[in-house]
């Protein structure tokens, strides 16, 4: 099974929070122990990705995505994944 760690999209409202960067933090951290522990099947999207493509038009309310912002997070998904290599039981 493959981990993937992901921080939540950063928006206005969020970034608001004071324990925001101490959450992203946290989780940036947790995934580079494991790299660091020798795991292989661990991945991490940062929650500024999510939102890279579309910034704040991609949102209702500068915090919950419309239709530009759920594209915007799968374009970041899509690019993550397609750097996963699935072991397949085919013998070539």
């Amino acid at each position: 099974m493959k981990l993937k760690m992901a921080t939540k999209p950063l928006c206005d409202l969020a970034n608001r929070r004071k324990d925001t960067k101490i959450r992203h933090a946290i989780i940036e951290t947790t995934y580079k122990n494991a790299l660091a522990a020798g795991d292989k099947n661990v991945y991490f999207l940062d929650g500024l990705k999510l939102t890279e493509l579309f910034k704040n038009d991609g949102s209702v309310d500068r915090c919950h995505p419309n239709d530009f912002g759920f594209a915007s997070m799968a374009q970041a998904l899509i690019e993550v994944m397609e750097n996963i290599k699935i072991p397949t039981n085919n013998k070539e």
